[in-house]
């Protein structure tokens, strides 16, 4: 990376706390708790008041965490087109199910993409390659992966900017071969002249703290989209014309003054026509 030939990782913020930090019995909704206890912990049949992430992740793969996922992603996600569209992404899902629930909720929270633009890609998906060669197109769908094992190592897609570790890696030889599929260079992604420098890890499983990997956060937001910019613009220009306007009209209404050749009984009136002229009339 120092010589220029790669890009570095940076990490998102990740809110999943229960994710993150193991979660407790008492703050299950009551249909989990259910679950929870058909769970079998131990030999004697004890279900723990506290377990740690890596134990939730055998069963807390449900409707509520990816959608929160999704969200955070397609919110925090580095973007292209102007910021107008996630760029290419890579989930790294748990199995295959994991990967089709995930594609299943993306689908129900974002229709308007008609089930093309997040797709599992995985050995047992039909036509994979087909859907590898589509999502290396730089602005073709689909532009989220859904992968298990099959784009972990040897795909290289230098436009990908997004990785999402899902699944727990306990591998240091396969986490560094995933977090590479992120590293490969790719000139003028954003536009002329503005290359890709670095990709986003969104790490929801703790790989991060397991390999000891402090990798620099990101601070801020990652910019708005090109249409929010532009819609921004255009109020700050309204503003300025407004205050413009403003100041004209306090101007032109200074002072009633008669003129200084007009009959001592004249008048002067001012109607106001638009708030861009006031028009003084005398009477005749």
């Amino acid at each position: 990376m120092r010589d220029g030939f790669l890009v570095p990782p940076r990490a998102v913020s990740v809110p999943l706390k229960f994710q993150r930090e193991g979660i407790r019995y008492d703050d299950l909704a009551e249909e989990d708790k259910d679950q929870w206890d058909a769970l079998e912990w131990d030999d004697d049949g004890n279900v723990p008041n506290r377990v740690e992430a890596e134990a939730v992740n055998k069963w807390l793969f449900n409707k509520d965490t990816v959608d929160k996922v999704l969200k955070h992603l397609m919110t925090r996600g580095m973007a292209v087109a102007g910021g107008d569209r996630l760029g290419k992404t890579i989930v790294f899902a748990k199995n295959q199910a994991h990967a089709e629930f995930i594609a299943e909720r993306f689908n129900a929270n974002y229709p308007h993409y008609k089930g093309e633009f997040a797709r599992v890609i995985t050995f047992k998906t039909e036509y994979a390659q087909s859907l590898i060669d589509s999502f290396s197109a730089k602005d073709k769908a689909p532009h989220i992966a859904l992968s298990v094992d099959m784009l972990d190592t040897g795909i290289d897609i230098p436009e990908v900017v997004n990785l999402v570790f899902f699944k727990l890696v306990r591998s240091k030889t396969k986490f560094w071969q995933m977090l590479g599929r992120g590293t490969r260079l790719c000139p003028d992604l954003f536009g002329p002249g503005r290359d890709k420098n670095f990709f986003c890890v969104f790490d929801y499983c703790q790989n991060l703290e397991y390999f000891s990997q402090d990798i620099p956060a990101i601070e801020g937001a990652l910019g708005a989209p090109l249409g929010k910019r532009l819609f921004n613009a255009r109020l700050e220009l309204i503003g300025e014309l407004d205050k413009a306007l403003a100041e004209g009209q306090r101007d032109a209404l200074g002072e009633q003054r008669a003129p200084p050749h007009g009959p001592p009984d004249s008048v002067t009136r001012y109607e106001r026509k638009s708030p861009r002229c006031c028009i003084a009339r005398w009477p005749p």
